[in-house]
């Protein structure tokens, strides 16, 4: 553990209830990684910490899990996070579970596509999930095939976790031409 603190710049002599928020979680984590446990269960862990050691704390759960005997369940809503960490992901809304599954099958199920609206609503409509209009163009999270070609003037990308994430939530609320479902693995 003393590793640990070192490295977090931690002063191992400093009582625990002295420390600040963010330090605080800098000792629950070296105490976590001392201990080599096999799953780390982690809520919300860098909300807290400064930029320096955010970059370094992603580090450090990278090396964790890097040899393929070890695994993180991370729950977050900083998207970005899980962009940069996740293999699998499990999406929950008011406590139910809409999609879980490899974060790269996701990738390649759904794209993000932009353009004129009226290009986007040529598409199926079952294959729209959401259309989001804006003041100049539209985007949209549709159901993907790698056989489907898209119209030249179409942007088509990979949607971020947060995309889908974001697009998928407001599936219900607007649907394209009755479109809108089908966003299950």
């Amino acid at each position: 553990m003393e590793n640990y603190l070192s490295l977090f710049h931690l002063e191992k002599k400093r009582k625990y209830g002295r420390l600040s928020k963010g330090e605080k979680l800098k000792c629950q984590f070296a105490f976590a990684l001392s201990h080599d446990a096999k799953l780390l269960i982690l809520d919300e862990p860098a909300g807290n910490f400064d930029p320096d050691f955010r970059g370094q704390f992603f580090q450090i759960l990278k090396g964790f899990i890097q040899d393929g005997t070890r695994s993180i369940i991370l729950a977050t809503h900083i998207t970005e996070d899980l962009d940069c960490m996740a293999d699998y992901i499990v999406y929950l809304e008011n406590g139910n579970q809409m999609f879980a599954g490899d974060i790269e099958e996701l990738r390649q199920r759904y794209q993000m596509v932009s353009g004129e609206a009226y290009k986007i609503r040529l598409l199926a409509p079952e294959q729209v999930i959401h259309l989001e209009e804006r003041q100049y163009g539209a985007k949209a999270l549709i159901a993907h095939s790698r056989f489907k070609q898209y119209d030249e003037s179409l942007a088509v990308s990979d949607p971020t976790i947060e995309e889908l994430m974001y697009f998928y939530a407001k599936r219900s609320t607007t649907s394209v031409q009755g479109g809108g479902k089908g966003m299950q693995l």
